[in-house]
């Protein structure tokens, strides 16, 4: 084993291990009633941003999903944002937390722009890359439709990534592996933090109606991934561990201008039905959750600040 190896293990142990601790310490910080530390609370976020970054020496001959590394990037992934709801107690601090969330998700999504990949790649047209728009946006105004789309598909996308390792088949300097990995677990941290500081408060009626949007969308982009042959929303016949499940049904195929579309209408209509039901499904869930989280008490110099948006 290399050094560059050992080391680059090493280091993403250590970060793992911290942030594990932090949250063990925050706990006992609850319990003694000594919460006000926001150097604890941006150390918080710094580990879960460098444990993304120490993955930046392995390669997929030393990752193995599921495994010791893999599993500790998932528990720092799930604790942080607890962690952090925790250690945030003033007001102040919990603003500067979301402002930095966001400049860091907007930096990821900038530097997207100079990978040496074909231009469509770029377009930021995938789930979690609407979300990710959605949260800088908030930095200038807040809409229910739109936070409400970040709570369902920012958890649900930053979950499915973590989890099953999207993109931890290739050598992490490759830069989609490197933004993808940084801004799913990333933005699942503040999806999760926002529902529990209730910066975001969850609306089955408003997660529905986004369906009328999110629908036709859907339908663009099933012929866009055609001209493209790309994977857009994760629907495409290109995506491999879907390609069995589309050979299931009939399909039709036509030509355009020489473009080839090969259209299953339903195996498409399956995947409407799914997201319809996921999204109301997940939606339904967190406003139960909501109902349960207490409101969180922020402290200024001489104000108490409720975060309960009711």
């Amino acid at each position: 084993m290399g050094i560059q190896k050992i080391l680059s293990i090493t280091s993403l142990v250590v970060l793992n291990v911290l942030a594990i601790m932090l949250f063990i310490l925050a706990v006992k910080r609850l319990k003694s009633k000594k919460l006000d530390n926001t150097k604890f609370t941006f150390l918080c976020v710094f580990c879960v941003i460098l444990s993304s970054f120490g993955l930046a020496f392995l390669t997929s001959d030393n990752f193995a999903k599921f495994g010791l590394l893999h599993c500790m990037l998932i528990i720092t992934t799930l604790t942080t944002p607890f962690a952090l709801f925790i250690l945030v107690t003033t007001k102040r601090t919990h603003e500067i937390l979301l402002t930095v969330f966001s400049v860091v998700v907007l930096i990821l999504m900038i530097f997207k722009f100079f990978y040496n990949i074909p231009f469509y790649q770029m377009l930021p047209l995938n789930i979690c890359n609407l979300a990710s728009i959605f949260l800088v946006l908030r930095l200038f105004f807040k809409n229910k439709s739109l936070d409400n789309y970040i709570l369902v598909f920012g958890i649900l996308g930053g979950f499915f990534n973590v989890i099953l390792g999207v993109e931890y088949h290739s050598d992490f300097f490759v830069a989609r592996t490197f933004e993808s990995n940084t801004m799913h677990h990333l933005f699942f941290t503040i999806s999760i933090y926002l529902l529990l500081s209730k910066e975001i408060k969850p609306d089955t009626k408003t997660s529905t109606r986004n369906l009328y949007w999110i629908l036709p969308l859907f339908v663009v982009l099933v012929f866009t991934n055609e001209i493209f042959e790309f994977n857009f929303f994760y629907t495409s016949r290109f995506y491999n561990p879907i390609v069995a499940v589309y050979n299931l049904f009939p399909k039709f195929s036509f030509t355009v201008s020489n473009t080839l579309f090969e259209i299953n209408i339903i195996y498409y209509l399956l995947l409407i039905l799914c997201t319809v039901v996921v999204q109301w499904s997940v939606s339904y869930l967190f406003v139960k959750l909501d109902k349960k989280i207490k409101p969180k008490l922020y402290k200024s110099t001489d104000i108490i600040y409720s975060n309960d948006h009711v």
